[in-house]
């Protein structure tokens, strides 16, 4: 388990969806294909976007949503921040 993630999440940088210092998403179809791979080998799991303040999270979501065309993507946008607040204990009492 790495530090900063969820237990069994899969590492996708949103930045794998860019050429360069292009600003337009221009994903390989290896990317494409290596992600719709992962989701089948889910079995039924869905596939969340998060990262560590959700804003990242919004361009893997597009991408597997929008490009990939995978079924039922979802989108944590409180992301690590929010999931850390909720799961943090109460201090003090």
């Amino acid at each position: 388990r790495l530090a900063g993630t969820l237990a069994g999440a899969l590492n996708i940088s949103h930045d794998t969806w860019f050429l360069g210092e292009n600003p337009v998403i221009t994903p390989q179809e290896a990317d494409l294909s290596a992600i719709r791979q992962t989701v089948q080998q889910a079995n039924g799991a869905p596939l969340v976007s998060f990262c560590n303040t959700g804003h990242w999270a919004a361009t893997n979501w597009f991408v597997a949503s929008e490009v990939a065309g995978i079924e039922g993507v979802k989108l944590f946008p409180e992301s690590m921040v929010g999931w850390t607040l909720a799961n943090m204990p109460v201090l003090g009492g």
